[in-house]
């Protein structure tokens, strides 16, 4: 079941990486038939499994607990990969039928082809409204990126303060935010000549800048690691 679902994804990943335009992506962002046959199986084993699909970013999440303002400190933040995106697909969308997954996969390959994705966690005083903490990428090439999309906040817990047991009472939130991939008028594509991309996260005039180092996140994709 597993392959032919792959098949299916790859044939339809040549399809959709033929029709885009024709730039030099960062190796990082490249995706081989091997990443999708093997995405794939790893997502229907953590599926059957149960896990938490944030689980699938574990290996690329950074511990930050950096504080960006007196209301928002970042805890854990991760650059999603195009093979790691596959696999939380899978298991978000939580069937695990072969018409489900090779549904996800296939809506999934076409996201990945335009997009980058980071997954972030906020902690936030509890009487900061969530939507009003802002986002930028950066690149070591100089490009400055704002979010094509920034998923609705998610309520993960009330937490004591990390940083300061004293501090009024504060919550843990979750965000997907979403920016281009291949670039568009004044905003340059992500290719050959980053290596490094740099998650923004501001509150007002505070800013936490947060590096993500393409060259280790593209060795670990081709040396295979799921």
């Amino acid at each position: 079941m597993i392959a032919c679902l792959a098949a299916l994804a790859i044939a339809l990943a040549v399809v959709v990486l033929g029709c885009s335009s024709n730039v030099n992506l960062n190796a990082a962002f490249v995706l081989q038939p091997q990443d999708i046959e093997k995405a794939t199986e790893r997502g229907v084993s953590l599926l059957k499994q149960g896990a938490d699909p944030y689980s699938v970013y574990n290996w690329s999440t950074k511990s930050v607990n950096e504080r960006v303002s007196t209301d928002v400190v970042v805890q854990d933040a991760a650059l999603c990969l195009p093979k790691d995106e596959i696999a939380f697909a899978i298991v978000k969308q939580g069937d695990p039928a072969d018409s489900a997954v090779n549904r996800a996969v296939n809506q999934t390959v076409k996201q990945v082809s335009s997009e980058v994705k980071f997954s972030v966690i906020l902690q936030l005083a509890t009487t900061r409204d969530p939507n009003t903490v802002q986002f930028e990428m950066q690149s070591s090439a100089g490009g400055k990126y704002p979010p094509l999309a920034v998923e609705e906040p998610a309520l993960i817990r009330q937490v004591s303060s990390a940083l300061d047991p004293t501090a009024p009472p504060s919550a843990l939130y979750g965000y997907d935010v979403y920016f281009p991939l291949r670039g568009s008028p004044g905003y340059p594509p992500i290719d050959t000549s980053v290596t490094t991309l740099y998650l923004v996260v501001k509150d007002g005039q505070a800013e936490s800048k947060i590096p993500f180092d393409l060259t280790y996140a593209a060795n670990k994709r081709y040396g295979g690691s799921l």
